[in-house]
């Protein structure tokens, strides 16, 4: 599917972007706006609207199919931390940039598995981390995951019970 990427909208220096939303249950599609807010030059509001449309109408991926984890991050921080609270965007967020990308950031969605996660978690046990701070971790990981298989991705979250939290 392409990515849609809108028609730009000027009003002094005040941009929108106006885009046809996806085709619901009847396959009408209905015509949109969003704004985003002000910008200096024509190139600017092109990367804020960009970011908006990726948001809005993100490319589908065939279901089953993989992304790379540091992909799959920048994803999930675009598309569904925007709908939380910002203290806990910003828990989550830190979360995933100080420990789940440096840890899993070789590795692509379907190869994260038990193994891969144990050996996190028993890391950041030996490393000395408070057993609730690993928990919350680990609770990041698998919501992570759970989504990436929600939207058709070949990822499995392992389950609570065949992980030792030391």
């Amino acid at each position: 599917m392409k990515l849609q990427r809108g028609t730009l909208i000027s009003n002094g220096r005040l941009w929108r972007v106006r885009y046809r939303a996806p085709r619901d249950a009847t396959g009408a599609r209905a015509q949109k706006s969003e704004a985003l807010g002000e910008h200096a030059t024509r190139a600017q509001a092109q990367l804020a609207a960009e970011r908006v449309m990726m948001r809005l109408c993100p490319p589908r991926l065939a279901p089953g199919s993989s992304l790379a984890w540091s992909a799959w991050c920048a994803r999930y921080l675009d598309q569904y931390l925007c709908l939380l609270r910002p203290s806990s965007r910003a828990t989550i967020t830190s979360v995933i940039e100080k420990h789940l990308q440096r840890t899993f950031g070789s590795l692509h969605l379907h190869e994260i598995g038990t193994r891969q996660v144990q050996e996190w978690v028993s890391k950041m046990v030996k490393e000395g981390a408070a057993p609730a701070t690993v928990r919350l971790r680990y609770a990041v990981l698998r919501r992570m995951l759970r989504r990436a298989q929600l939207d058709g991705l070949a990822a499995c979250a392992p389950p609570a019970r065949s992980i030792e939290f030391g």
